[in-house]
């Protein structure tokens, strides 16, 4: 089954999506600040694409590091074999910059089936998907900000709110933010805060299973 939340009511398990852009370096500049560890969902044509430095930076720096697919398709619209090249030739060009094959994979927009998962599973991938999204992916220009009625301010009221209602089932949280857009890694640095005060174990996914 796939990975929705940490199983401890006091793990937070915070993940960025998406990059690595050009904002990531700040980001990683924050999460070193807050001395936190998280998990970032990297699309292999981002690092091809410039993004090379901020992934080994961000793995040199302890954070974990998961496929999110070459191209941001969604998975199910895609044959068996796309599929297996969406993942094989971002996981081979992490594992070529770090050394490690990832262990986890994030399908975008969380868009799976019995089919891709099946898949997945047989090259050894673990499905992380989230139970609380924090919207940030419309901080991508003032335009879609003003449509959606959103601004780095009622993102971070979006994980206030979490920490005041966290979820029935006792179990701990699995976040979703990005990394990829001005707006939205901006929110980030805020939205942290907020989880650490809370008093919660802030650790990527891999560590809060």
């Amino acid at each position: 089954s796939d990975i929705t939340s940490c199983p401890k009511n006091n793990s937070w398990a915070i993940t960025y999506d998406d990059g690595p852009g050009p904002y990531t370096p700040h980001l990683l500049d924050a999460l070193q600040a807050a001395n936190v560890k998280a998990t970032f969902f990297v699309i292999g044509s981002n690092i091809l694409m410039g993004g090379a430095s901020s992934l080994i930076s961000a793995f040199n720096a302890g954070h974990q590091i998961g496929i999110h697919t070459w191209s941001h398709t969604p998975i199910t619209t895609l044959t068996n074999e796309e599929i297996l090249g969406e993942v094989m030739w971002t996981g081979t060009l992490i594992q070529q910059l770090t050394g490690v094959f990832p262990q986890y994979f994030r399908p975008p927009g969380g868009d799976i089936d019995a089919r891709s998962r099946a898949i997945l599973h047989a090259i050894g991938l673990e499905v992380v998907i989230w139970n609380k999204d924090s919207g940030d992916w419309m901080l991508v220009d003032s335009e879609t900000e003003q449509q959606h009625g959103i601004n780095a301010s009622t993102v971070s009221q979006e994980f206030a709110s979490w920490i005041k209602t966290p979820p029935d089932n006792g179990n701990g949280i699995i976040s979703l933010e990005h990394d990829f857009w001005k707006d939205s890694e901006a929110a980030a640095p805020a939205c942290l805060e907020f989880v650490l005060k809370a008093g919660y174990h802030v650790q990527p996914v891999g560590d809060c299973l």
